[in-house]
């Protein structure tokens, strides 16, 4: 129960955190993103246009717009995303991978593990690895 919590707390502060992101700071490292990711944060905030906009060219419903802006956003501001940025050249190269295709990209642990011909439960440990020591260097840069 505690562990559950945990887990519902951080992810409030995560999507608080990603709202304190500023416009130009979501472009800079939406650069990092998957091409098609990129360009949807990018058309909402450096073109400036609406999300029912984005829905109308792009042939989807405002919500699911609006989701997928919330869950980018939410991704980018992540410990883990900042971290694996920063650190993923000094990481081991198969942990590496696991990081860069679960934070960066935003694949599920199933597609990571297929992807990197790694066990579901090797991902799983690798993540919580990797967000272990991303929220510790989180705490000692603040």
């Amino acid at each position: 129960m505690a562990l559950y919590q945990t887990q519902a707390t951080q992810q409030n502060l995560d999507r608080r955190t990603a709202h304190r992101l500023g416009p130009e700071q979501i472009v800079r490292l939406a650069q990092a993103l998957p091409a098609d990711d990129r360009l949807l944060l990018e058309r909402r905030y450096a073109d400036g246009l609406t999300v029912t906009d984005i829905a109308r060219r792009s042939r989807r419903s405002a919500k699911s717009i609006r989701q997928r802006i919330d869950r980018l956003t939410q991704r980018l501001a992540s410990p883990e995303f900042r971290f694996t940025l920063l650190y993923q050249d000094k990481l081991p190269r198969t942990m590496r991978r696991s990081a860069t295709l679960l934070f960066i990209q935003g694949r599920s642990l199933r597609e990571t593990a297929q992807l990197t011909k790694k066990t579901l439960h090797r991902i799983r440990c690798d993540r919580a690895y990797l967000q272990t020591i991303a929220r510790v260097q989180e705490i000692n840069e603040s």
